[in-house]
């Protein structure tokens, strides 16, 4: 009867590699068309970033973001746009933890129906809760907020397009959040 080895460094053995050299750089070249790999000074960029202070007087490093991949139905954003994200997140003074938030905040919002008819209604129900949890500072919250949303928007355009098509844009804790750190930013 023949000796048979199912450890992960026999099977290896036996087996030739998955793919060929000329396959891993096809493979290769499509993940960087499709912006699943940055290029190389992408990466040197990202080497080099350095802490920057957050808007509380804290330190954040840019790469100390975490965006969790979304769920199988929808496309994670792509590398080099994140890269981008995490940039104008630190240079907007936002704390790694409410990054993160903002991120998990993001793939909430993408499993949220997106038609003109839901986004209308979430923003009434928004301004709504707004006003009901911070009454008269209501609309100076939502001032500093859009002011803050559009400074990063200056950085990574794509922003504004997340916030206004996505009800990422309705988020109270989003809005309350963001005039917080303009807030911190102004000494207020």
């Amino acid at each position: 009867m023949e000796e048979v080895t199912t450890t992960p460094a026999a099977i290896a053995e036996t087996q030739q590699p998955t793919f060929t050299d000329e396959q891993i750089a096809t493979m290769t070249q499509w993940a960087q068309e499709d912006g699943w790999l940055p290029d190389e000074s992408a990466l040197i960029a990202e080497q080099e970033a350095k802490q920057v202070p957050d808007a509380f007087g804290g330190l954040i490093d840019p790469r100390e973001y975490e965006f969790p991949i979304p769920p199988a139905s929808l496309e994670p954003i792509d590398l080099a746009e994140q890269q981008a994200i995490r940039s104008a997140m630190a240079a907007s003074g936002i704390p790694r933890e409410l990054g993160n938030e903002m991120a998990k905040r993001w793939n909430t919002a993408l499993m949220k129906p997106q038609d003109e008819a839901a986004l209308q209604v979430g923003m009434k129900e928004a301004e709504a809760q707004l006003r009901q949890t911070y009454g008269i500072d209501a609309d100076e919250i939502l001032r500093l907020a859009r002011n803050e949303a559009a400074r990063i928007a200056k950085r990574v355009p794509s922003v504004k397009a997340m916030l206004e098509q996505t009800q990422l844009g309705n988020d109270v804790w989003l809005a309350a959040t963001l005039a917080n750190i303009a807030r911190a930013k102004l000494g207020k």
